[in-house]
């Protein structure tokens, strides 16, 4: 949303779930494994960037301005398991296969907004529907969004929530080390 402040050089996520990200996604088994396993068994939201099938039937009637906003180069970040509204937004998005696409509803770069009300007004008067569903399921004080993990280098792009519990999977059962968490925890590296 350039309207924002947000840079046509940051590219907008997707909404996924695990049924889109295993058709999409142009990676190996053990990638696909770290995502499920924190994903499914650990139930913690996580953005994923990596390549992806641009020729897929998911993105057949998107516009090609479109698609261009929402990828770098041959990658494409997916929010994965953001809570209950986001997974069946998702799922519908499949099922209709009509990939949706988005940043944070915020100012660029002023912190995730949990609630409806704590959003800018010209934010919401850019928005076409607004969906009041109360406060956040990863609500938290910092305004801090998803983790972001690279799955082609495995390094971290943003520290978001739960990012803690998501190193500690990837430490524990993949032998991945990634970076520790600057003490501001608000670090994009990408």
């Amino acid at each position: 949303m350039p309207g924002a402040g947000r840079s046509f050089d940051k590219p907008n996520g997707t909404f996924g779930n695990l049924d889109i990200f295993d058709e999409v996604y142009v990676i190996g088994q053990k990638e696909r494994d770290i995502v499920h396993t924190v994903v499914a068994q650990h139930d913690l939201p996580l953005s994923i960037v990596a390549r992806f099938h641009r020729d897929h039937p998911f993105f057949a009637h998107c516009e090609a301005e479109a698609l261009e906003r929402s990828t770098k180069g041959d990658t494409m970040d997916m929010l994965l398991n953001a809570g209950a509204l986001h997974n069946q937004i998702a799922a519908l998005s499949w099922q209709n296969l009509f990939p949706l696409r988005g940043s944070s509803a915020n100012r660029s770069l002023s912190g995730s907004k949990f609630r409806l009300q704590d959003i800018e007004i010209e934010v919401l008067d850019a928005a076409d529907i607004r969906v009041d569903h109360g406060l956040s399921k990863y609500h938290n004080p910092t305004g801090i969004s998803s983790t972001i993990i690279d799955l082609i280098t495995f390094k971290t792009l943003r520290f978001g929530v739960c990012y803690e519990e998501i190193r500690t999977i990837l430490k524990n059962k993949f032998s991945i080390d990634l970076a520790e968490k600057p003490s501001s925890g608000r670090l994009t590296i990408v």
